[in-house]
């Protein structure tokens, strides 16, 4: 999907002293590396799921509307709220719907969506790349809010890819990736609408 991350989270899903005591590592002399393992376990973990961990902003973009009053999908879920929906009219002007007045979302089920609100449909863009962005917040929360298998699932990860740095096929990497899976999104309307 054409998303993007445009605001990164403020905070990671554990503390490097979490991490270190998992690697059993009492020194002060990684901590760098701590910090930058648990950033990169958390963005793999976020890229195989479909999904966002810690509250981040994600900016979705298509090349136009479904037709008519068709959903569109808000990958990167659970979704928190809906900040913007905009787009190019077939003037070439910059519009913008009014949030929740002109659209209806539904951040219940996962994916979450959004549509036109009731007897509406999507108004007629400019055909271009890029001519809607949409604008969400996302992410569980903070790292108290993040279920505990995507903790330990990340924690695994990272320390298998502190204690091999060249590599990432080890066997605890890999377990690491296994107790992500309960939450990966596989539903293959992710894809439906992407153009």
């Amino acid at each position: 999907m054409p998303r993007l991350v445009t605001t990164q989270p403020a905070v990671e899903p554990m503390l490097k002293t979490e991490l270190k005591t998992h690697l059993r590592i009492a020194s002060t002399d990684f901590d760098a590396d701590m910090d930058r393992l648990i950033i990169a376990a958390r963005q793999r973990a976020e890229n195989y799921m479909w999904r966002s961990i810690c509250t981040q902003t994600i900016e979705l973009r298509l090349r136009r509307f479904p037709s008519g009053s068709g959903e569109i999908l808000l990958p990167g879920g659970p979704v928190q709220s809906l900040t913007s929906v905009d787009y190019v009219d077939t003037a070439g002007d910059a519009q913008s719907l009014t949030v929740p007045d002109d659209v209806i979302t539904e951040f219940a089920i996962d994916p979450a969506t959004v549509r036109p609100a009731y007897d509406t449909i999507w108004p007629s863009t400019r055909i271009h790349t890029n001519a809607v962005t949409i604008v969400y917040q996302a992410g569980y929360g903070v790292a108290a809010d993040v279920p505990e298998l995507i903790k330990s699932g990340i924690k695994m990860m990272a320390g298998a890819m502190f204690e091999n740095p060249e590599g990432m096929n080890s066997n605890s990497y890999r377990a690491g990736l296994d107790l992500l899976t309960d939450y990966k999104i596989t539903d293959g309307r992710l894809v439906a609408f992407t153009q």
